[in-house]
Order: structure tokens, then sequence, then C-alpha cells
């Protein structure tokens, strides 16, 4: 047989299930308590520091809360949606208030049944949480939508013609029945005319006129037939369905069209045809309704705007001669010319013109033409613009004209403003309106095509539809604002007595006459527009369409109705949902920093007449609460020592005091009868869920609602709602400057830099910053969960796949962002994805075993490699696995099972594209797990026993604060769970029972043996010793050591001898343990490693190398054999200098074997609180490679 040997340089690669021969070397079969550092070797796992005990719920959602480097928090959603959070460096519980968001509310949205229902996300300053169980709600209710459309209509004039008329037809929408009304075609010129004689052959009558019916324009060229004015007044009397109506000298007759306006009694307003003519002063007409009444009436004439040119010639006729000479008479002809032809003309109408000569000319209607038009609610016809260049026609005359117009018309509800270059119009119910003459006048109501054409002069709020096609996809809405009035919102309150409604607001600045928009917001009383009466300064009424009693207090919300110049601005369509159900969305938890605000308040500060006090830019409000000390002197008479008070804000230097919130919000002030002294103090405190809290070293956190954006501009269909609308949010995340959201299968991103905004800039076209709302599309459901970044982009996660989100292009923008399957592996939705530096990893819980699933090489095109990690611990690996801590410093992640004390962890390290570590190992912590996270070096862990919880921390990587034994460049970690440093002022000793005991406090709640350690700077530095009892009752149990562990000696270099103070650690031991594999031969290949099973080896003896080490076991399991065990002390006691540590930086230590490799295992155990490393093992034997034959 052959003497050979072997060395495995390192025990990097941790635990493996695989056979021993199988084993790559470096691997374990098992390695609890321990980390495979791929620089320090194989080491003892740090002790866990004790933060404090701290008071959770038993079941919740935790979270962590990075801010900053050295400000690291820990959280807690208890069930009932109530929120713990505590500070990481000393466990202390942080104030966290509910004032913003209603208690009831929060309750509601963070109460849940599963952990996995909450979903936190910390961006900066903010930690958001949404709730996998709520669907998101858009507010429906009217007072938050978009303001409902105004019944309105602007007439834009657009050219001013001669000889025109720029009539209008007003009706209802849904009335599809015409008005119809007789107009003049053509006219002749009655031969005989009179009232010019006697004639004289000079023709004096003779001229040309344009004759306007009607008129009441006068001028040389435009004259009157001064008929009866267009509206009149008269009285009438109704018997059955005949009216008849009085009116002296009407000029009437049967067969006319009337419009009778019955402004007292009951008859019915309308157009009516008269059905008689009684005399000169009376006709009748019929009534669609029957009864007797009697009353007032206003009549507008059924004939009107006739216009036409009377040329009037002339020649002399000789009528007889005489000696001296010939007698002539003027014989005339006129020629009618028709320039308008009116309204209510027919075929044989006559119209009289006197000239201004006398001549009188009658003109006949020779043929007329019937119009019919929609126009049911109103038929304006002002009179035709002159056909005369030579007279002016204005845009001011025009506009006049068409607002008279509308003010002849009754019942038809419309006011009319004229404002700009055109006409505004509106009326509390629908109406529409066109124009025959759309050359002359652009009609804007709801819509208009061009937005170019929209006037510059409008009503301030006007809303317009911009159709640009046929196409919905392309229209807008735009709002006109005018210039420098700004948002005029204004809150108010009223009272209603009868329909007199009286409104008071604080210098509202209004004149009687002028109209408001009214919401009322309370009380009942009804929207809409109202004229005004200026009451005084303060104080306006109105008069409402409903009548009845409303108390003072009730509240509205009025705008001034403003005309102006300004700029059509985009909106959103009227009425529409605009707002997020906040209450359905997610939350977010702000940080309040540390509030360490004192004011020293000499007694010349206080004025006990006003009972006020002086402090220069004081900066606080009415309602800031301040703590009251007399700084050990006397108390300001009215005030308590150490109590908390609340401001009431006088001026910017002057506050009084109140007992409670509620007295300072009504201004009841603490009659002060005192000055106090002056070195008392007012301290700024905190109002948090009502109480007077000192924020001076805790600061706080406070829940608010984020500020969600509205949609402000488009509709539905340009501007549509978020995906996440009336879906379940799975998912809050952070990407490329973005919020984003998972609901359903569903990614939605807000806009960039704009986190609470989900809402489109314009509906004008894609913004590059617009929101991002794709859907993932598989064969399989996919409801996605979660998402994580990488290099390629957003790797997101359903139940069941992995999709892709990503861009070809440098910015991601709604165009070019798209989402893709990648890979088909499952994912446990009660997880998170975590990251591995360039590559991440998810756990799967769909078999009996959790899984660990790396993913890597991910790209926007070809397949990424997705390994499974956990394979070579696969039946080790617990089931359940749902907490993980990832630190990608240390290339490290822990996983563990809720209440379960043990935790896997997994440590890699890559070079280059080379995975060079991948090594399992197992930790046992002094309780149950309950959370866990990882803030840069540190592993904080909530540990449960029993019923009580602690918050421990655990440094994986030696750091300045990390406490230490020994002295550099020989300081070493003390390896004790739950450690803490008792100081030699809390120890008693007794001498005459040799003694030590101190209180043990809170936080020990473990079963453990629980070992004190010495690390002064002493003879008995590295001194430990268990505890020898532990009496009493949390948190006053009494510890006994043996011994004096207050005071040690301390030998100086020169050999003298002095006393010191000693402190000491106490912790809970925990045991390191090794399970070495079977030793093979092994020869390297390539990449893989063969070991040879078929000779025969007989190992010799086994040297283990050893980094720094204080004490550890080596057992030697040999089948047939009791174990061997020894214990290794790496520096015998009394063969060390005092005052140093009895820990050796590197040890060999030799195992005896003398047996077959098969027949043996190796065990390495360490409970000492001292480091224990392992860095190779060297083993020697016989080797005989003499096989048997095989046959």
């Amino acid at each position: 047989m052959a003497s050979v040997t072997q060395q495995i340089p390192n025990y990097k690669l941790g635990i493996s299930e695989l056979p021993d021969e199988l084993k790559a070397p470096g691997q374990v079969v098992d390695l609890k308590n321990g980390i495979p550092d791929i620089t320090r070797g194989l080491i003892k796992r740090p002790g866990s520091d004790l933060v404090k005990a701290i008071t959770p719920v038993a079941t919740g959602k935790w979270f962590p809360i990075y801010r900053e480097e050295d400000e690291h928090y820990i959280g807690q959603v208890a069930t009932n949606g109530a929120v713990k959070i505590w500070r990481c460096s000393d466990g202390v519980e942080i104030p966290v208030d509910y004032a913003l968001v209603p208690g009831t509310n929060l309750a509601s949205y963070l109460a849940h049944t599963n952990s996995e229902d909450i979903q936190p996300l910390t961006v900066n300053q903010t930690t958001l949480f949404t709730n996998r169980t709520k669907t998101v709600a858009m507010l429906t209710d009217s007072a938050n939508k978009s303001p409902v459309a105004e019944y309105e209509a602007y007439v834009n004039l657009k050219t001013i013609a001669y000889g025109k008329q720029y009539s209008l037809d007003v009706f209802d929408p849904t009335d599809h029945s015409t008005v119809s009304y007789n107009r003049a075609t053509s006219i002749e010129a009655d031969d005989a005319t009179s009232g010019h004689s006697p004639g004289d052959g000079h023709c004096a009558g003779m001229g040309r006129s344009t004759v306007v019916h009607e008129s009441t324009k006068q001028g040389p060229a435009v004259y009157s037939t001064s008929p009866p004015s267009a509206t009149d007044t008269g009285t009438y009397a109704r018997a059955g369905t005949t009216v008849t109506v009085t009116k002296t000298d009407h000029g009437w007759d049967a067969g006319e069209k009337v419009t009778l306006d019955f402004t007292t009694g009951a008859g019915t307003d309308n157009t009516y045809t008269i059905a008689s003519r009684l005399d000169a002063n009376r006709f009748t007409v019929t009534d669609a309704a029957s009864g007797t009444t009697s009353g007032n009436v206003t009549i507008t004439r059924g004939k009107s705007n006739l216009r036409y040119e009377m040329d009037t010639r002339c020649v002399g006729v000789p009528e007889g001669s005489s000696s001296t000479s010939t007698a002539y008479d003027d014989s005339y002809q006129p020629f009618a010319t028709l320039q308008f032809g009116g309204e209510g003309w027919v075929t044989g109408d006559t119209h009289s013109y006197v000239s201004e000569k006398g001549l009188t000319t009658t003109v006949k209607i020779k043929s007329h033409v019937e119009i019919k038009t929609r126009a049911n609610i109103a038929l304006i016809r002002p009179e035709a613009t002159s056909s005369n260049n030579a007279e002016n026609v204005s845009a001011e005359s025009i506009l006049a004209g068409l607002r008279s117009a509308f003010e002849a018309v009754s019942g038809h509800g419309i006011t009319a403003t004229v404002t700009g270059n055109g006409l505004h119009l509106r009326r509390s119910t629908p109406f529409n309106i066109t124009t025959s003459e759309d050359q002359l006048m652009e009609i804007i109501t709801s819509q208009a095509n061009d937005a170019t054409e929209l006037p510059k002069t409008c009503r301030n709020g006007y809303v317009v539809q911009v159709v640009n096609s046929g196409e919905d996809q392309d229209d807008y809405f735009l709002k006109f604002n005018v210039n420098n009035i700004g948002d005029e919102t204004t809150a108010a309150t009223y009272a209603r007595s009868s329909a007199t409604v009286t409104v008071t607001s604080t210098a509202h600045g209004l004149s009687t006459g002028d109209t408001i928009i009214a919401d009322f917001t309370s009380g009942g009383a009804t929207d809409g527009w109202y004229d005004i009466t200026r009451v005084d300064a303060d104080t306006f009424t109105l008069t409402d369409s409903a009548s009845g009693t409303i108390n003072a207090g009730a509240t509205l919300s009025y705008i001034p109705n403003r005309f102006g110049t300004g700029v059509w601005e985009e909106c959103a369509a009227p009425n529409l949902e605009i707002k997020f159900d906040k209450d359905t969305m997610p939350l977010k938890l702000v940080r309040v920093g540390l509030l360490n605000v004192t004011h020293t308040v000499a007694t010349s500060a206080v004025d006990t007449s006003a009972e006020t006090i002086t402090i220069t830019a004081h900066g606080k409000a009415t309602g800031t609460p301040v703590y009251y000390s007399n700084g050990s002197g006397t108390t300001l008479a009215g005030l308590t020592n150490n109590t908390a008070y609340y401001c009431i804000k006088v001026d910017a230097d002057t506050i009084k005091l109140a007992t409670n919130l509620a007295n300072a919000t009504a201004g009841t002030a603490i009659n002060l009868t005192g000055t106090g002294n002056n070195a008392q103090t007012f301290t700024e405190y905190e109002d948090i869920n009502g109480t007077a809290t000192d924020l001076s070293t805790t600061g706080a956190y406070r829940f608010d609602y984020p500020n969600w954006s509205e949609r402000d501009v488009g509709d539905d269909i340009t501007n549509p709602k978020p995906s996440f609308v009336d879906k379940k949010v799975n998912k809050i995340f952070f990407y490329r400057n973005r919020i984003g959201l998972l609901a359903e299968e569903n990614v939605i991103l807000s806009r960039t830099n704009d986190f609470y905004n989900f809402w489109a800039k314009t509906a004008f076209t894609i913004a590059n910053a617009d929101p991002i709302d794709l859907q993932s599309s598989s064969l399989y459901p996919t409801d996605l969960f979660d998402a994580i970044e990488v290099n390629a982009g957003l790797l997101i996660f359903s139940a069941s796949q992995q999709f892709l989100l990503s861009t070809d292009e440098a910015q991601m923008t709604p165009e070019t962002a798209r989402i893709q399957f990648i890979s088909n592996y499952a994912f446990d939705e009660r997880t998170v994805p975590f990251s591995l530096g360039v590559t991440a990893g998810w756990l799967n819980s769909t078999a009996k075993r959790t899984r660990f699933h790396e993913i890597a090489g991910i790209q926007r095109s070809g397949d990424p490699i997705v390994l499974e990690q956990s394979k070579i611990i696969s039946k080790l690996f617990p089931e359940d696995c749902t907490l993980i801590a990832e630190s990608t410093e240390n290339s490290m992640v822990l996983f563990g099972t809720i209440d379960n004390s043990e935790i896997w962890g997994y440590k890699f390290y890559t070079q280059g594209d080379t995975r060079i570590q991948s090594a399992w190992f197992r930790w046992v912590l002094p309780g149950t797990v309950t959370y866990h996270t990882m803030f840069d070096d540190t592993y904080y862990a909530v540990i449960k026993n029993g019923s009580d919880y602690t918050l421990e921390a655990l440094d994986v990587k030696k750091e300045t604060d990390t406490l230490l034994v020994g002295t550099a460049p020989s300081e070493y970690l003390i390896h004790l769970d739950t450690k803490k440093t008792i100081a030699s002022a809390d120890l008693t000793y007794v001498t005459a029972t040799d003694k030590t005991t101190f209180t043990l406090g809170a936080g020990y709640y473990s079963g453990n043996t629980l070992k004190a350690y010495c690390n002064t700077d002493c003879d008995n530095i590295g001194k430990t010793v268990p505890s020898e009892s532990i009496t009493g009752s949390h948190p006053n149990k009494v510890v006994t050591l043996d011994g004096n562990w207050k005071t040690a000696p301390k030998t100086a270099t020169d050999g003298t001898v002095s006393t010191v103070n000693t402190d000491v650690i106490i912790g809970y031991e925990y045991e390191m343990e090794v399970e070495l594999p079977t030793i093979y031969i092994q020869e390297a290949k390539d990449d893989k490693v063969k070991s040879e099973t078929r000779g025969s080896l007989v190992i010799h003896r086994i040297n283990l190398s050893f980094g720094s080490v204080g004490l550890i076991d080596t057992t030697l399991v040999r089948r047939g054999r009791d174990p061997y065990t020894q214990t290794f002390e790496s520096l015998e006691w009394d063969s060390y200098l005092a005052s140093t540590i009895g820990i050796a930086d590197d040890y060999i230590h030799t195992v005896p074997v003398y047996d077959r490799n098969t027949n043996l295992s190796i065990h390495l155990k360490s409970t000492h609180p001292s480091p224990a490393i392992l860095h190779s093992v060297t083993w020697e034997g016989d080797y005989s490679n003499k096989l048997y034959k095989r046959v």
C-alpha cells in the first residue's frame, strides 16, 4: 500500500446532500451556526446583540424602512390595521400619528387576514402600503366629478355683411317638431299714388328710398312706415278655448301670426294664427287649453323685417293750356325692388309707404315661400342689415340687434350677453342653436370643429369639445380662462327663507346684477346660475327655484360668472369621474423628524393682564402643543410644572396657552396670574393622535393620503382610467423614476417624476412622460404579484410565469415600453423576489419543499438561464419558507420559516462570469423567528420565546461599532446570542459567599444557557462561566455568578498588580457544528472532481488547520467504536500572559484515526464564546488500488 496525503484547502462550499463521493472539495454534510466565507474560511457565525424587548402583536405584516445609512426601522401592521414602528439602533418604539387619515379608514384599508395581503414600498422619506384585497374605485358623486356642462352657446360673429339677416333658430334637442313662417320672395308697387297734389309738373315727389318695415332707423335713405311697434301690450279674456285680445289699433287681419305672452292669468304662451278680426281694436285666437280667465298679455307682431327699395319716377303731363301757359300735372310711376322678404308676409299682403314728401305708395306681395325650421324654443329674426353700403353696419349693431331679438321673444329662458365679438347664450335647461347663415356666424355649443376659430373673449369656465375628425380618439376638451382671474371658487355659508337665499361671504366683491354659479354643498338649495342682489360687503341674496326654510350655516361654493379676454386651456370632459377614492388607494407613511425647539421665557415676557407670553418669532400655530418646565424655579402661576399645553397664536411673537386642543381651537385661554422665573422653558411638542408628544429623541411617523392627481384633461377615450381601477392592486414598486402598480394582468407606471399621477398630460398626443399601462398575455392565469429591477428591465412575476418589461430605447415611454414572457417557473406570492447583485432570485412552494430559483442572462431577446440553487439541499430546505433577508454587499441571502428557530443561508461569490462560491449553511437562533431583515452589514431578527419578543442584531461583518473583545490587531467577536453589557456599577459582589449578582432586565426569555464573559482589560479578560442560578420573574430576574465579577486584578508589564472594575457581557451560548464528509482520494479533471471509491484507503491522521480559535471539540465517530472527543483549547490556562485572551490566531490540531475512510466521520463543535475558524483539512493515510477482479 502506498502512503498518500491530500488537502482540502477550504470549506467555502457549504452543505450538500450529494453522496460524499460526489461532493466537491469544500462541501460538508452539515454546517450549523457557521458561515462559509470566501476569504476568512469556515467561521463561527457572530452572536446577536440584544437591541430591546419589544411588544408587537402575535400576527401581522412586518416591513423594513431603510432611510439612510445610519437610520433603519422595522414595523408591523397588525391584522386590525394598527401600526407599530421600532428604531433598529436602540429598539425604541416610534410614535405613529393617524390624524390625517381617520382611524376607521386606516383600519379598514390596512386590516388583513394574511400577512402577504399588505405590500409595502419605501421610497426616500415615504413608505407606501397597498392591500391586495382592496378594490380601487373612483369617486362617483357629483361633488367629486368635473363640473357638469352648462347649457350655453356662443354665437361668434365671422363676417359683417350688408343686406343680411343674422338669424338664429333655438330648439329643444329632444323635440324634432318644426315651426313655419312665410317670407316674401317678390313684390310689386301699385301704380296708384296719392298724397302729393296738386301736381305742377315738377315731380317734386320723385326719388329713391329704402323702405324698412318696422325699422327704428331714420336717415336720408331709410324710411319707416311707422306701424305699431314689434312688441305691444294689451288685455285678454278667455271663454273656453277662445281668447279675445284687446289692443287699440292693432292693425292685424285674420290669418296673420302673433306671439302671445300671458303675463297674468292662465293663458298658454305660444305663437298663434289670428282666427278672426273683430274690429280695429280686437281679434281672437284659439287656445289649446280651456277655461275662463282674463289678464294682461304681451303681443309680438307676426309680420316683420320686410325691406325693399322704392324708386318713384315721374313725368309732367299737360293738363290744359291758357293763353299764357300750359298746366301740367305729375304722373308718378313707382318701382319696388325687394331687398329682404321678412317674416310673416304672404302673397296678397300689402304694405303702404308714405315718403317724406308725403307721397303714399302701396306695395303688394306677389309671391312668398313657407320656411320650416326647428325653433320650438325661439325663432330669432332680427332686422336685416342695410343693403346700402353708405350706411354703417358694425359688429356692435349686429350683436345689439341679436340681443334685442332675444329680449323681444318671451318664454325661452335664455340669457344673452354680448361679449367680445359674439353673443353668449345660457339657459337652465338643454337647448341647441343653429343658423342658416353659417357664412356670417359660427355657432359654438358644447362642440367645435377647429380650436383656432374659438373666440378670444368668452365666459370664464366655458367648456367645449374640439372634434377634429369623425373619430373619438382625437377629440379633446378646452376651457376658457379669463385673464388674471384664476380659480375664483369661494366657500361660503347661507340660509334660506321661503325662496330667498341669503349668502354670507366675507368681502365678496359682487354687485347687484352679477351672476354666480352656485354649488350648494349642504342644506339642499338648488344648484345653478343666479343673479345676485348685493346687501353689503359680506352679504348678498338670490332667489331659489325652490322654497323652504334652511337654517343659517349651510354651506355652498360659488364662482362669479365672468366675461372677458382670455385663453382656452385643455381640461377634462364635463361630468367626468376625475378622482380616485383615496380610501381604496395605497396609503403613505411619512417620517416626521426630530423636534427639539425649546424657548426660555423670562418673567418680563409674561403679561398677566393680557394672559399672553411673548416669544419672538415663535413659529407656533394655534393648536401647537408645548411642554412647560419651571427650570427648578418658581412655577408660573396658572400652569403646572412638567405639563403640556396648547398654543393660541395671537401674532408672530405672542401666544396664549390652553389646557387642551379643543380649548385652543375655541380660543379659551388659561388665566395666568404669575410670571414664574427667568429659567422656565417651553419645549415644542407634536400632537400625535390627540396627545402632546415629545419628539426630541424619537421623531415620529405619520400616515397620510398620497396626493393622487386628478384627471384634468380628456375623457374616458382619450385619457382612460388606469387599468387598476375596479381591480385589486397586488404590488406597488418603484422603477425608472415612476411608481408602479400590478393589478391582475396589468402593469401600470405613473408619470415620470410625478409618482402619484396616473393620468396623461394631454389628450392631444402621447407624451414620453405619460403613464405606461400594459397587459401581459399568456395561456395561463397571469395575475401579477411582484416585480424586481434587473439589468434588462423589470422582471415581473405571476404565480407561474415570469415577464420582462423593457424598452429598446434609451427612455421608456408609453410607445416604446413592451412586456414579454421569458420563463415559466412557479412563484410563491407570499414572498418577494430578491437581488443577488446582477441576478435575481425567488422562492416557490408548489411541492412539499421550498425551491430557490436564480435567474441570469436576462435579455430582451433570447432565453434566460434559470437555476434551482436549492437543489443541492432539496430535502433539507424547509417548506413554507416565507421570510427572506438579503444583503448584496455580503453576497448572502437568509431564509426562514415563521415561528421556527432555524435560518437557512445561501452565500455566493461570482468572479466574472463564474460562480466560485455557492454555499448553504444553517443557523439556530435563541428563539423562533417572527421576522428578519438585513440593513447593510447587520442582520435584524424579531425573536419570540413564548409570548415575549426581542429585537436582536447580528453583525455579519466586523465593524467599528461591533461588540469586540481584545485590542487591535487581535480583536475578536464575542460569540453569545442576545448579549448585552452589565456595567460594574450594576453588579453586586458578596465576599462571604464569593458570589456576584445582578438584575437581568427585559429581553431574556430563552431557556438556553446564559453565560457571562469578561471583556475588560484585566487579568480575567476572556474568562467565561455559565450562570449559577436565575431566580425571580421577568424583568426582575436575579442572576448569580460564581466568583467576583465586579472587580478583577490587572497585572502591568512591570509586574505590579492593581484592581479594576470589570464589565460583564452576558448572553446565551450557542453551538457551532460542522460535520465533514467521508474522505476520498479526489482527482480534478477539467471542471470536475472525481473520487476514487474502489480502492482501499486507511486514514492515519487528520490535521485540522484553524484560524482564530479559542476552544473547540473534535469528535471522531468510527463504526463499531465509541466516539472519540478531544477538547481543543488553543492556549492552555496559565500558559499565556495575564491581560491577554486565550485565543490562538492560527493553530493545527491533529486527530489520530487509523481506520478505513468509509468507517469514520469527523464532527467539530464549539459552544465557547470565543471564535472558531476552520481554514483547511489535510489527511494522511495508506492507499491500495488493487481491486477485486470483475467476473
